[in-house]
C-alpha cells in the first residue's frame, strides 16, 4: 500500500465515509502471500496433471477425475493456510472480519453438502474396484470444514495476542 493510499485510508476512517471491506495487507505480507500461493498453486496443478496422465494411462483408481482433484484443491488450500498462519500472513493490517466470515461460510457449506452427500445412496469407500466419488467427496467437504474451523481458531489466537499487545 503506498502512502498515498494509505493517507486516503485514514482520511476516509477519520471523516467517518464508508471504507470498503477489502482485507488490507503490507508489502511483508504481500510478498509471503504471493510465495505461498505460488507454491499451493504449483502442488494443485503438479497433482492433478499426474492424476490426469495415471487415469488416462489406463491405471483408473477412482471412478471420477473430479473427486481426485477436490482433494488436491482442499489439500492444497490446508496447506496455504498453515504455510500464511506460521509466516504471519494470514491476516490482514485491518483484523481478521474477513477471514472469519470466509470460515463460517466454509463450515456451513461443507455441512449442508456434507449433508445432501449423505442422504443420497449409500455409503462405499471401494466401489468396483476403485475409490468412490462419494467417499472423496465426503472427505472433501469434511476437509471443508476443517480449514475453516482452523482458521476461526487461528483468527481467535490473533486477536488475543493482539489484545494482549495492546494492553502493554
Amino acid at each position: 500500500m503506498s502512502m498515498k493510499s494509505f493517507d486516503k485510508f485514514c482520511e476516509k476512517l477519520i471523516t467517518g465515509e464508508p471504507v470498503p471491506q477489502k482485507e488490507i495487507f503490507d508489502e511483508r505480507q504481500n510478498v509471503l502471500r504471493t510465495k505461498s500461493l505460488v507454491m499451493a498453486l504449483t502442488c494443485f496443478g503438479s497433482l492433478s496433471a499426474a492424476n490426469t496422465m495415471l487415469m488416462d494411462c489406463g491405471i483408473k483408481w477412482c471412478e471420477s477425475y473430479f473427486g481426485p482433484i477436490a482433494i488436491f484443491m482442499a489439500v492444497c488450500y490446508l496447506v496455504f493456510l498453515l504455510d500464511n498462519a506460521r509466516r504471519g500472513s494470514l491476516f490482514g493490517v485491518n483484523g481478521t472480519a474477513k477471514a472469519t466470515s470466509t470460515a463460517v461460510l466454509f463450515i456451513i457449506q461443507g455441512f449442508v453438502f456434507l449433508l445432501i452427500q449423505m442422504d443420497e445412496e449409500p455409503f462405499c469407500v471401494i466401489k468396483d474396484g476403485m475409490v468412490s466419488k462419494k467417499f472423496l467427496l465426503i472427505l472433501f467437504f469434511v476437509m471443508e470444514i476443517v480449514c475453516g474451523i482452523i482458521t476461526i481458531i487461528l483468527a481467535h489466537k490473533f486477536n488475543k495476542s493482539r489484545e494482549s499487545e495492546e494492553e502493554k
